[in-house]
Formats: C-alpha cells, structure tokens, sequence
C-alpha cells in the first residue's frame, strides 16, 4: 500500500481534507494541492489528478 498523498508529497497543509480522510485524495471533494482546490482544468476539461505523478503511480500499482 502506498503512504498517503501528504506523506509522499511531505506536504504541510493540514488543513487539507486529505489529512482527514482515509480515502485516496483524488476522491476526495475539495483536496489542496500545490496550495490551490484541486478543480476541474476548464480548457481541456480533464482532472488536475491526471496529471499528478501521486496519482499515476498509484493507479499503476
């Protein structure tokens, strides 16, 4: 099993609801990441996740 998004990313926003959760980030409502909501990307209308090395790894494995 991976470690955590926050673990593997030594990230310091607690108050991210990541922190809080024991589901993967990236199925979480309202996730920080690089200090910004993880949201839908408008232009090409494609999950932000897609394009988190955390994420890619983790669908891999």
């Amino acid at each position: 099993m991976m470690e955590k998004c926050f673990e593997y990313f030594n990230c310091k926003q607690t108050e991210c609801p990541a922190h809080k959760d024991e589901s993967n980030c990236w199925e979480i409502k309202d996730t920080l990441c690089n200090g910004t909501t993880v949201e839908i990307i408008s232009q090409y209308n494609k999950n932000k996740c897609n394009y988190c090395q955390y994420y890619k790894i983790a669908k891999r494995n």
